[in-house]
């Protein structure tokens, strides 16, 4: 027995043990049924680990300890059995691709080595941001480790000190441009999870098109408001900047046959994946591409890449080696412990909705408006010390029950927002793993300062999200 409690964690693994298992045997208070209170035990088991533990373990355990209460037949076929777990297991191959033949630091060097940039260092800010965005899509802890490699190159090149206000505003905003990256896509990374926890918790899918509406406007005003934070609130001196030019980073390097390859055929699957969401549901193609699935469009390119030999001879998509070296496991089995419970957590043979409801029947006196920005609030609080998927799951459940008693607003409006405010994790290097590599960065931060600056820019960010936000959600929705 010595072997397990060498692991000074050990405590942490029985608590999640017996709450899973034994939480269920305790008495049902009313209107929680004793069923109810099985699966409450693996949810709330599930919640404690993934907050002191890993994604992993909790989560597995999660899917042996739900199996055990209801039957294990009928959990696999809710959580390994879905659509969005097979599509999974070839996004992943796919930008693991991107990432293997170097197109992620190509995507990278062409935000930040253009003419948009020379000599204007705020849009260069800007751009930095953009293109975290835009590679946290592929890969957000590269993502991350690119651009924060680009901002310690600016600050030798322009002999900008290390440590500074700089070096550590531009790494709060690379981590936050990074988990708003995220979940751009209902179909992609953390925002493929959000959309299937809401899809279980509210029998219905985001629509994809008016998902992509609401989010990618608003992320990119979000990041230029953070620019305008650093200029007005923080008054940054960039005029160090005022020199840089489009090969401040080097030459520009052509593509590779496999890079211009990769990034063809995923630009092809995005296209696809848009074409399905906004094209008019009248024309053959929209039936095609819907009847297909982001599974069939992602797998027709994989399958079609899986073809293609370039100069080295090699087979461009070796899906074995690359599904090994990237498919994210933590991603995987947290996607199916959630799908699962999400299915069961409204099921009217808990009582669990009905709880809540009667909870939170005193938030229906006050203000609808107070309620959305109490509860928002709260996850943007919550969110800065535990991780951000775990606080959308445990609070979705209340605010759609809630919001579906407000006709004023938009239920998957408000529930994006949710969505949004979840990813302002950089209060402490706890907070995230995305913000935690960059106060880990040798030199770059000042941990201290760093944080005090957060505990300006979080309460700033969450204004302007609801102030854009909320108006947005009625235009959108």
């Amino acid at each position: 027995m010595d072997i397990f409690f060498r692991n000074k964690k050990i405590i942490h693994y029985l608590i999640t043990l017996i709450v899973m298992f034994g939480f269920g045997y305790l008495p049902a208070p009313a209107p929680i049924t004793p069923y109810g209170m099985k699966i409450a035990g693996v949810f709330l088991g599930a919640v404690y680990g993934w907050t002191v533990l890993n994604m992993l373990w909790p989560s597995l355990l999660g899917l042996i300890a739900l199996g055990f209460h209801v039957g294990m037949t009928s959990v696999l076929q809710n959580s390994f059995g879905s659509p969005i777990i097979v599509m999974l297991l070839i996004i992943y191959v796919l930008l693991g691709l991107l990432e293997e033949c170097g197109a992620t630091k190509v995507l990278a060097k062409a935000f930040i080595s253009n003419r948009l940039t020379s000599g204007r260092p705020w849009i260069f800010v800007y751009l930095m941001f953009v293109g975290t965005y835009a590679c946290a899509q592929i890969h957000p802890f590269v993502a991350i480790l690119l651009f924060i490699g680009f901002t310690q190159q600016v600050c030798r090149i322009f002999k900008i000190d290390l440590p500074s206000k700089f070096s550590m505003l531009m790494a709060l905003g690379i981590a936050i441009a990074s988990m708003l990256g995220q979940i751009t896509f209902p179909f992609l990374n953390t925002g493929l999870v959000f959309n299937a926890s809401y899809q279980a918790m509210a029998g219905a899918a985001l629509s994809a098109s008016t998902y992509v509406t609401f989010m990618i406007p608003l992320h990119l005003v979000l990041m230029l408001i953070y620019t305008l934070i650093m200029k007005v609130v923080f008054r940054l001196d960039l005029r160090p900047l005022k020199n840089i030019t489009a090969e401040t980073f080097g030459e520009k390097v052509p593509l590779t046959e496999e890079q211009k390859i990769a990034l063809i055929g995923t630009a092809v699957f995005l296209l696809m994946a848009l074409g399905a969401a906004f094209l008019p549901k009248s024309w053959l193609i929209t039936n095609v591409l819907n009847r297909l699935t982001i599974f069939g469009l992602v797998g027709l390119v994989v399958l079609v890449l899986m073809l293609v030999f370039p100069k080295s001879g090699q087979a461009l998509v070796n899906y074995s080696l690359l599904a090994g070296k990237h498919l994210s496991w933590d991603t995987i089995f947290i996607s199916a412990l959630i799908l699962a419970l999400s299915g069961y957590l409204g099921s009217s043979e808990t009582g669990i909705a009905q709880a809540l409801s009667q909870i939170m029947q005193p938030l229906l006196s006050v203000s609808p408006l107070i309620f959305i920005i109490v509860t928002l609030l709260i996850a943007t609080v919550v969110t800065n010390f535990m991780n951000n998927i775990v606080v959308v799951v445990t609070m979705m459940p209340m605010m759609i029950n809630i919001l579906s008693q407000i006709p004023q607003f938009s239920t998957e409006g408000i529930i994006l927002l949710l969505f949004i405010v979840a990813q302002f994790a950089v209060a402490t290097p706890a907070a995230s793993a995305f913000v935690g590599i960059c106060f880990a960065t040798e030199n770059l931060v000042e941990p201290q300062k760093m944080m005090t600056y957060s505990l300006i820019i979080v309460p700033l960010l969450f204004i302007f999200t609801l102030l854009l936000g909320i108006p947005y959600s009625f235009l959108v929705f």
